[in-house]
């Protein structure tokens, strides 16, 4: 399963088979996704961004996103 907003922010710094759901971008660059992300063993990962710009025009930091989501991804299955 794809994310509602493609394959970019959080979806990107996952492994491919944890299925995500995830949206959300506004003025001044803010992105405010929160998702779901299954592992193998369907234990589900919440995950959620929020970050902003300092001015109107600012662009999205779809980086930071994925560096995100890399976070929860990063710890060892099974881990308590």
């Amino acid at each position: 399963m794809k994310g509602i907003t493609g394959d970019v922010r959080p979806r990107t710094g996952l492994p491919h088979a944890w299925p995500t759901e995830e949206t959300g971008t506004g003025w001044y660059g803010t992105a405010d996704d929160v998702g779901v992300a299954w592992l193998p063993d369907r234990t589900p990962v919440v995950i959620s961004v929020l970050s902003t710009g300092r001015h109107p025009d600012s662009a999205v930091d779809e980086p930071l996103l994925a560096k995100t989501a890399r976070v929860p991804a990063s710890v060892p299955v099974g881990f308590q």
